[in-house]
């Protein structure tokens, strides 16, 4: 009820339609999209990130929030999560349909394309040429 009433960003959009959608783990799924979203705003928001950047005593926050994942075992993947690749387009589909408050235009991960790329959960070095996620 309480989101129903309140605007969501492009994390939490992305991360309720997965969740919801394919029956995703709710937590989990937002340990695994969190450093892709950061990463597709850090450009919109660069005070912000290097702020965390700082307060993690790394050089690239989106980096040190994946890297921290994974450090503690966490899933870096949405293909761990039992996402397919052939369900990528349909959650893009269906998280962009809607618009919804954020800091850069949401058009970047919330594509198939992007969403494909970043499904794999490989190391945040690997930026997508696209949107400058993770890929």
């Amino acid at each position: 009820m309480c989101l129903g009433s309140v605007g969501t960003a492009l994390h939490h959009k992305l991360c309720h339609t997965l969740s919801g959608t394919f029956g995703l783990p709710h937590a989990a799924t937002h340990a695994v999209v969190l450093p892709h979203v950061m990463a597709y705003n850090a450009a919109a928001v660069p005070d912000v990130m290097g702020a965390l950047a700082a307060a993690m005593n790394v050089d690239d926050a989106p980096g040190g929030v994946w890297h921290l994942v994974a450090r503690l075992g966490g899933p870096t993947s949405l293909a761990s999560l039992g996402l397919s690749v052939d369900d990528l387009g349909e959650g893009a589909e269906i998280a962009t349909t809607a618009s919804y408050p954020n800091p850069r235009r949401s058009r970047g991960p919330a594509s198939g394309h992007c969403w494909r790329a970043h499904g794999r959960g490989t190391a945040q070095e690997h930026r997508c040429r696209n949107c400058g996620g993770i890929s």
